[in-house]
């Protein structure tokens, strides 16, 4: 610049305008140190500069949008960038040595300035950047901006728009990390788009291809059927018949794609303890053969089965009762194999044991009697009778003997 100004002394550069540095290409310059004559002082601290006007300097303008948006259209010009898929070869560094690095200071990386300057275009990810910055799927806000982009590039306005397309083409687009992040596609449109209703078996018209492909799609509609059939332990499930599953619109094609309840039921839960040899479609369940001893031991009590009341809660939760006798106050909880096979590594008995005693306590509290029934128990009526007995010696000549 002094060569080309004529710069000879330091008392020249008062006649230096921004504007003939600007036109030099020293935009950027400008913009890093807020003015030329803290450019000066910041690149020559050994020259004397004291004799030049001293005026208060203005702050330095990285902080007002439309100066980083300026900066970033003389980059544009610079590179010959011309559309927001260009900005996919200008990477950080390029911006830092044309003077940009306090702009990145400003946001976690180039692409969220450039999609926070330019809302105007749809900023795609893998359109725009070549490498995700590092920690953007930590933020909830990102995944949805992301998501919204490829809607607006491919058009889709409504939940069932989103069966339109796959993963391949959120990972062609740059959201190869974000579906890492989940176990399918669809728990990935539950997760970020949840304003959206992606459970089209509850609606008129006909699944989507590949729907029940995706345990996201097979587990939630377990988890309808689970609150429709008021189902609230595992081994209940082996009551239902497939009926159950058939009469729910596209239940009919799950069932014939994965070929039975239990099957299902491990594609939408695989980590519970699914044990096969309890369900048997073609045999009553355990608890139907229960229920029938039970009904021998009280031949003349009204039993209901399934039975809960609002006034017994644990944990703020109803107690679901396996069977229960009006006549009697008498409440029979049953634990199947299923229930302890899911207690798990964390899980004790000693847990289950606490459990019942305070289910114990909520039925005394109601005038309730209980009986706990532990799937290893003998059910032949003799059996039973000696076990309620010994719980509630008061019943005994309330039974048949």
């Amino acid at each position: 610049l002094e060569d080309t100004l004529y710069v000879r002394t330091i008392k020249d550069w008062m006649y230096v305008s921004d504007a003939q540095v600007k036109d030099q290409g020293g935009f950027g310059l400008l913009f890093y140190h807020g003015s030329l004559l803290r450019a000066l002082k910041d690149l020559f601290p050994d020259r004397d500069w004291s004799i030049l006007p001293t005026t208060t300097q203005a702050p330095s303008p990285w902080h007002h949008p439309k100066h980083q948006r300026a900066f970033l259209d003389q980059v544009a010009a610079t590179l010959n960038i011309r559309t927001p898929e260009e900005w996919k070869t200008v990477s950080p560094q390029q911006i830092k040595a044309l003077g940009g690095a306090k702009l990145l200071l400003y946001y976690p990386s180039l692409f969220d300035a450039l999609r926070t300057l330019y809302p105007e275009h749809n900023w795609v990810l893998g359109d725009a950047v070549k490498r995700t910055p590092r920690g953007h799927w930590n933020k909830q806000e990102n995944k949805r901006a992301f998501l919204d982009s490829i809607a607006k590039k491919f058009q889709l306005n409504s939940a069932r728009d989103w069966a339109a397309i796959n993963a391949q083409i959120i990972r062609k687009h740059g959201g190869s990390a974000l579906l890492r992040m989940y176990s399918s596609y669809y728990e990935m449109l539950r997760d970020v788009l949840s304003d959206l209703n992606f459970d089209f078996f509850l609606d008129d018209k006909f699944l989507p291809n590949y729907y029940w492909n995706d345990p996201a799609n097979v587990r939630s509609f377990i988890s309808h059927v689970a609150s429709k059939k008021g189902i609230e332990l595992t081994d209940e499930w082996f009551e239902l018949p497939d009926s159950a599953i058939t009469d729910i619109r596209g239940g009919n094609s799950l069932l014939q794609k994965y070929g039975s309840l239990i099957n299902i039921l491990q594609i939408a839960y695989p980590d519970e303890a699914w044990d096969p040899d309890l369900y048997k479609s073609n045999k009553p369940s355990e608890r139907k053969i229960l229920f029938d001893q039970l009904t021998k031991v009280f031949p003349d009590e009204e039993m209901i089965q399934r039975y809960s009341r609002e006034d017994v809660k644990v944990n703020g939760k109803k107690v679901k009762f396996f069977s229960f006798i009006p006549s009697l106050s008498l409440a029979i909880t049953y634990h199947s194999k299923a229930d302890y096979r899911n207690l798990g590594l964390v899980s004790s008995l000693d847990m289950y044991d606490n459990y019942d005693q305070e289910i114990v306590a909520a039925c005394i509290k109601q005038g309730i009697k209980l009986v706990v029934i532990p799937y290893w128990c003998d059910w032949s009526p003799s059996s039973l009778r000696q076990l309620i007995v010994s719980t509630h010696p008061s019943l005994e000549n309330q039974m048949r003997k």
